[in-house]
């Protein structure tokens, strides 16, 4: 009698079933947008995958995500909860091969929604659905000046056939700036506060031929945002360019909240903080402008008190928050996109000769904050102690103090406020640092150095003709720089190894810079840094660096700078990133 199969053939067909349910849209780094983004794309009947920390994943799996969207005046208007299902599932780390498996449908959308600190590992993350055989496409959402550059050319190298002009993995990228008040308020019981958005798709180069995936972005969003976010594509690349700036100039508050422990309000109201935003605009303006963007500077003052009146009056900045969340997560570091913000405009306005001081200072001050308050939160992880958010709670309390907030009066400048918040902030490291030594080797030694004639800049690469070349090439350039040769003697020397590295460095006590190759046969270019002083600042290049190199070294103290190779804009990337390390090493070397 013939064996009845058909229990076998069932399982083989659900099983082959379940592998072909891929997902609509998947979300990388699902914060708030990312999340409110995926509900409606999830109410109208789509397959949701979210991508995100292991803890956030965790606390969905068992209690759901609650949407709280509220009004102008902060009415609620509608309170909804989501729980995992197969529809809308949350993956982390652990689980990256379930998803893997499920995939992204063709036509489907991956939204990079992660901090732009966190792009490249979210990249990485992102390679378990993207599939360059698929007409998929990719939207980034992130603050920051032009962050869809850099992953456009990642895209590119990995994804695109060269042969073909278009219609690769890059030219399915679309950038998205989001003009919206989105925060999640509670993590132990995952809760999203949001209210109206808006959304300009667009992209900051080769505007032109990602149009047809514009539209396409666009009409997905739009059908699933009605009554929550008006989602439209910029005119031209100038026009998208101009939006984008404009969102940063006014994320100019995000430092000035975080560093202030205050809410958007309180900047708006306080004189010496509000003179301080008017400051910041009018760089941005100055940086835009040099760029040929056309800003109009009373346009963005008037647009930029309206969104803080309106809209974010009552909240902190996204950095506040961050540091909030940082300060109740145990374990957690504080992670902003200073870098893509503050020092971004410093960055683009230095080669155009636009002096963006106000920026500057607050980008460094962050970084600087951001560096020691890591550094005791990683104390706090081995020790069980809370000398982290001590460090912080007093350094916050003086800065507001210092600004009038605490119902002190304060008649004071802003470069002046600037000069008494850096001030008290190396104080209070000195303070709350001095017994870190023995964790952080000699990175905040106490005791005050003399500012040498000479700057000396070591290139640091096992192969002696790259040395010597780059040597060559940097000495070269920065006899042209006026404004470093009127305050340094530039001397650039070269060593062939992270020993010789050292023992250089030994003999000649006052290494400014250090430009280093990353991967070197004995030791990681990064893994020499404890060896120098703090006031030394760290160039890596590298054409070959792993993703576990590149997080090592964004996580060490002083944020110090990565460079790929080939430079994007040969020598000059690599000028334009020791002219912005010898700004750190003046704060530094004034600092101890």
């Amino acid at each position: 009698m013939k064996q009845f199969k058909r229990p076998y053939k069932l399982y083989n067909i659900l099983k082959r079933k379940s592998r072909e349910e891929a997902h609509d849209l998947v979300v990388f780094g699902a914060g708030a947008l990312g999340n409110v983004i995926a509900r409606y794309q999830f109410l109208t009947g789509k397959s949701i995958g979210l991508y995100s920390r292991r803890s956030w994943a965790d606390a969905v799996g068992e209690k759901g995500v609650e949407f709280v969207r509220g009004g102008s005046s902060g009415e609620i208007l509608e309170r909804d909860r989501l729980r995992q299902s197969e529809r809308f599932t949350f993956y982390s780390d652990d689980t990256q091969d379930q998803l893997r498996n499920r995939g992204l449908k063709p036509n489907g959308l991956v939204v990079l929604a992660s901090k732009t600190p966190n792009l490249e590992e979210i990249l990485q993350a992102a390679e378990a659905v993207i599939d360059p055989k698929r007409n998929q496409y990719i939207l980034m959402i992130q603050n920051g000046i032009c962050p869809e550059v850099g992953v456009e050319e990642i895209l590119k190298r990995k994804y695109d056939d060269p042969r073909r002009k278009n219609n690769g993995v890059s030219d399915r990228l679309v950038g998205g700036v989001v003009m919206a008040r989105m925060a999640i308020s509670d993590y132990k019981n995952p809760t999203i506060n949001y209210g109206i958005a808006e959304i300009t798709l667009g992209s900051w180069n080769n505007f032109e031929s990602k149009k047809d995936s514009m539209i396409e972005i666009n009409d997905s969003l739009s059908r699933s945002l009605i009554g929550v976010a008006t989602v439209g594509i910029a005119t031209d690349q100038m026009s998208y360019r101009k939006v984008r700036m404009e969102k940063a100039a006014k994320n100019g508050a995000n430092s000035v909240s975080a560093l202030f422990n205050a809410k958007v309000g309180e900047i708006l109201d306080n004189p010496v903080l509000n003179q301080t935003m008017r400051h910041k605009l009018e760089e941005a303006v100055a940086v835009a402008r040099a760029l040929d963007i056309p800003i109009d500077s009373d346009e963005l003052m008037k647009s930029t008190r309206l969104d803080y009146d309106k809209k974010v009056r009552s909240h902190f900045a996204s950095m506040a928050q961050d540091l909030q969340l940082a300060a109740r997560t145990p374990g957690r570091m504080l992670v902003t996109e200073i870098d893509h913000l503050d020092l971004a405009f410093y960055r683009m306005g230095s080669p155009h000769g636009v002096s963006t001081p106000m920026y500057l200072f607050y980008g460094g001050l962050m970084e600087d904050f951001t560096c020691a308050y890591n550094t005791l939160k990683a104390v706090d992880s081995r020790n069980g102690s809370n000398k982290a958010k001590e460090f912080a709670n007093e350094f916050l309390r003086t800065n507001r103090s210092l600004a009038g907030l605490e119902g002190t009066s304060s008649r004071i400048s802003p470069e002046s406020l600037a000069d008494k918040v850096y001030e008290s902030l190396q104080e209070l490291k000195s303070i709350h640092l001095k017994d870190c030594k023995k964790d952080v080797g000699y990175r905040y030694t106490l005791e005050p150095r003399v500012e040498k004639p000479t700057l000396h800049i070591l290139v640091v690469d096992d192969e002696k003709d790259n040395a010597n070349i780059t040597a060559e090439r940097v000495k070269e350039r920065l006899s042209k720089k006026t404004e470093i040769t009127e305050r340094y003697k530039v001397e650039v020397l070269t060593a062939y190894s992270a020993l010789q590295a050292v023992e250089v460095s030994a003999g000649k006590n006052n290494i400014g810079i250090v430009v280093a190759d990353v991967v070197m046969p004995e030791q990681r270019g990064y893994e020499m840094a404890e060896r120098f002083p703090i006031t030394t600042q760290f160039i890596y290049y590298s054409g070959q660096a792993s993703l576990d190199d590149k997080m090592k070294i964004r996580r060490r103290p002083g944020s110090p700078e990565i460079l790929m190779k080939p430079f994007e804009y040969g020598i000059e990337d690599l000028i334009d990133a020791i002219t912005f390390r010898i700004e750190k090493y003046e704060q530094q070397t004034t600092m101890f």
